[in-house]
């Protein structure tokens, strides 16, 4: 009975290690770094003031949230879920003779769950996958150019990661570059016109994690 006692604690020990190996969790946290793709609109009212709307510098973001790692030798399948809160800005120019110029913040908070497939190289690592986003809420400096402002986000956007990683024991470090495959918004209504903006986000993204 006893020899039996002790087979079934060492199954169980044994088991419980390997499952270890193969899956772990933890929580990650990090900044990103936003810039907005999207060209130059000369903007005009009825009265002919006109207005130069550009996207202008980056702005460092947050994001945070859960992974786990699924372990098939050397190759992992990471899943994600992460809070990010960004945003860009941009330059609204003076058109009219006076050249006074003012910076529009935009800024987004959404859910991004990106899938990454990566192979691991003793601590080093190499990644990428596809990224989901869904949009939570969006605080919008441009709604001041005109009261008859109007822009259609779209809820869910999709993306492409890549980059690279190491891990220190339960500690891991991710640096990876994203870039967009369809644009969260595609036209603006300002001043009663319809502006072409092909809004398409690409970010650098440095994390640290911690494996449970």
């Amino acid at each position: 009975m006893r020899k039996l006692l002790i087979m079934l604690v060492a199954i169980a020990f044994f088991q419980q290690n390997a499952n270890a190996q193969i899956f772990s969790w933890g929580v990650r946290l990090g900044a990103v770094s936003t810039s907005i793709d999207v060209t130059p609109q000369t903007i005009s009212n009825a009265n002919m003031d006109s207005i130069l709307l550009t996207a202008s510098n980056a702005n460092f973001g947050i994001q945070g949230g859960l992974y786990t790692r699924i372990k098939l030798g050397p190759v992992y399948v990471q899943p994600e879920v992460l809070f990010t809160s960004e945003s860009y800005n941009y330059t609204k120019e003076d058109l009219n003779g006076s050249g006074i110029q003012e910076a529009l913040t935009d800024r987004f908070n959404s859910l991004d769950i990106p899938i990454m497939v990566g192979f691991k190289m003793g601590p080093f690592r190499l990644q990428g996958g596809p990224i989901g986003s869904l949009l939570i809420s969006n605080n919008n400096q441009l709604e001041t150019l005109s009261e008859t402002y109007n822009r259609k986000l779209s809820n869910l956007t999709w993306g492409y990661q890549a980059g690279a990683g190491v891990d220190i024991g339960s500690v891991n470090v991710d640096l990876k570059y994203e870039g967009s495959l369809s644009a969260i918004a595609d036209s603006y209504e300002i001043y009663g016109n319809e502006y072409q903006f092909d809004a398409r986000e690409n970010r650098w993204v440095l994390t640290i994690g911690l494996k449970f």
